[in-house]
């Protein structure tokens, strides 16, 4: 077995619980189906507020044309579709509710495309997951509980598809799957100590972004776009202008 080495360590360990999260819970259900919206993070507040941990702050808007689907049941205990990271809040997760079988399944029905190129990245594969795991269980704990769990938790993984390591989070990723809308995360006084602030509804509101090489999107197509939306786009649906 790998063993943890320096920053690198495995999934389970080095875990950040708090003592309110201990609460007893059982699956309520058979399956969970999470549907995670894509997010657009449109910045940071503070950079130098970011080190491993929360922090930094910053502002971040949910979207429905790009999104994620999780399968979380019990029975078969196949967690093939989970990465270092998914396993490490997995078990977060049994621990907080002290569910110690290996009977839960997750599985990968759609990934965003284009990770880290603007709609999601492993913030969103994770906070499905986490609020997946609480719809399954009755949802033992609350929207705020679940986003500061994650936060407070935050992991990526190494090049060795075994290890983790604590990476850089503001948070705005997670609110804004779970919340919705325009998000805003505070950056906090001092590093790690960034704090939920609020939403609201961002319904109507497009964002038009592009996923491709630097030199088309410099091209004639592009700028035709970008005239075309600051006219309005007619009739056109969201997802006949999202990359």
């Amino acid at each position: 077995m790998s063993k943890s080495n320096g920053t690198h360590f495995l999934p389970g360990e080095n875990l950040n619980i708090r003592s309110e999260w201990h609460r007893h819970a059982a699956p309520r259900y058979g399956r969970a189906c999470v549907h995670a919206p894509g997010r657009v993070h449109m910045s940071v507040f503070d950079f130098s507020k970011m080190a491993p941990g929360l922090g930094g702050g910053g502002l971040g808007i949910s979207v429905d044309t790009a999104y994620s689907q999780l399968l979380i049941s019990t029975g078969t205990g196949d967690g093939s579709g989970l990465n270092a990271t998914g396993r490490h809040l997995l078990e977060l997760f049994k621990r907080c509710v002290g569910y110690d079988r290996d009977d839960l399944s997750v599985n990968v029905a759609r990934r965003i495309r284009y990770a880290h190129a603007g709609f999601g990245s492993n913030v969103t594969f994770n906070t499905a997951l986490m609020a997946g795991l609480n719809a399954l269980f009755g949802s033992p704990f609350s929207i705020h509980e679940i986003w500061t769990m994650l936060t407070q938790n935050y992991v990526e993984n190494a090049e060795d598809g075994q290890h983790i390591y604590y990476g850089l989070d503001t948070g705005v990723g997670e609110a804004c799957v779970l919340y919705g809308g325009l998000v805003w995360i505070d950056e906090g006084v001092g590093v790690g100590d960034g704090r939920y602030l609020g939403s609201v509804p961002a319904r109507d509101l497009w964002v038009v972004t592009a996923v491709g090489k630097v030199e088309r999107l410099a091209g004639e197509a592009m700028r035709a776009l970008g005239e075309a939306a600051a006219k309005g786009l007619g009739d056109k649906s969201e997802a006949d202008v999202v990359a």
